[in-house]
């Protein structure tokens, strides 16, 4: 399993910085290698709201985040 990590930063409070170009700029390069069936964007203080959607438009392939992938999972014990 291949990672790509293009921001390589370890302190939080600057990972929440981290403009909302970079992160689409990342998504799409990584969902750009054909060997790539989804996008995983690894970390809470990413903020991914408000990108995913277009990201998954732009790349016909499903795009996911900590943030969400947390929520449906608590979603599903929930319900379970």
């Amino acid at each position: 399993m291949d990672v790509f990590d293009p921001f390589l930063e370890a302190k939080e409070s600057k990972v929440a910085r981290i403009s909302r170009s970079s992160i689409i700029d990342a998504a799409l390069k990584l969902g750009a290698n054909p060997l790539v069936e989804a996008v995983f964007v690894n970390c809470t203080n990413i903020i991914t709201f408000d990108v995913v959607p277009g990201l998954e438009d732009r790349l016909n392939q499903p795009v996911l985040s900590s943030n969400q992938s947390l929520a449906w999972h608590m979603r599903r014990l929930n319900s379970a």
